[in-house]
Formats: structure tokens, sequence, C-alpha cells
């Protein structure tokens, strides 16, 4: 996979940081030290169940994969680094990141971008890209809505 134009896809990586925020977060409750035994020890079905576990809340499932591949910076005297290969499908889009975590900040890094098997174009698919986002996320509302709705027929049925 050929690395793409960090300035380029600058609007992209912004909009992937938003919506993956919480996801990363999630990762990063998980303990420092069993995330860089996992990835030494290439335990790589521990951090896929992690970064499924940390997007279900957030991501329809499926749409958001671990690509079996990180990797670990730790030295002495900096922060510690995680790195994680990710994927992202959803209606025709396909994106290909590394998501880099340290105890201060997130970052996405892209490496590949497709619409419907071409690379994407910076300047023609942004809303494409946009509409995938979303569709590939869970609505809060919606989803806070049917727990409601189940509540009222669960209530309904007792009585």
């Amino acid at each position: 996979m050929n690395n793409l134009n960090v300035a380029d896809y600058s609007k992209f990586e912004h909009e992937m940081n938003e919506a993956l925020r919480n996801v990363a977060l999630e990762i990063r409750s998980v303990e420092i030290l069993d995330l860089v035994s996992f990835i030494h020890a290439q335990n790589f079905a521990n951090i896929g169940d992690i970064v499924s576990s940390a997007s279900e809340l957030y991501f329809k499932p499926g749409a958001l994969q671990f690509s079996y591949s990180g990797d670990v910076i730790l030295d002495w005297f900096g922060n510690p680094q995680i790195s994680l290969d990710l994927e992202l499908h959803e209606a025709g889009v396909d994106i290909f990141f590394e998501l880099r975590i340290d105890a201060y900040c997130t970052e996405i890094i892209f490496k590949h971008a497709e619409v419907n098997g071409r690379p994407m174009s910076v300047m023609d698919d942004l809303e494409v890209f946009q509409q995938a986002l979303r569709q590939a996320k869970i609505n809060r509302d919606v989803a806070w809505l049917g727990t409601l709705e189940w509540s009222k027929i669960f209530r309904s049925a007792v009585q």
C-alpha cells in the first residue's frame, strides 16, 4: 500500500480523528502493558477483540476492523506509543489507516483509500467519504430511542 500525501488528505484525517476519538479512548483504557505484550507476542486476535469491543458502541459491526498489524514505540525516555493498522469499510469506501495512540493524543495516518475499487480522489470523493463515515457510525440518538421503545414494550408486557 502506498502512503498518501498527508497534506492532501488532512480533511479526511481530521474527520477520522473526530469519528475515532471515543474508540481511541476505549483502547487507551486497556492497560498499556497488555497492549504492548499482545503486539510484541503477535497475539493479534486479542487486539482485534479489543478494537472490536472499543468500536461496538460507535460503529456498525464489521465497519471498523483491525488489520492484524501494529507497532509499539517504547523507550526509556519517552512516551509509549501504540500504533494499530485499521480498516474502515462502508458503502463502497475502503480506508486503510494507522491509529497512533499515546498518553496525550491520537493521530490518524492514511495509508490507502478506495471508492468502489478505485483510488480515492481528494477533490472528488470528500462527500462520498463523509457519507460513508456517517453510515458506518451508529446513530446514538436512534439507538437511544430504540432503547426507550423496548422499555415501553417491556413495561406493557409486564403489566
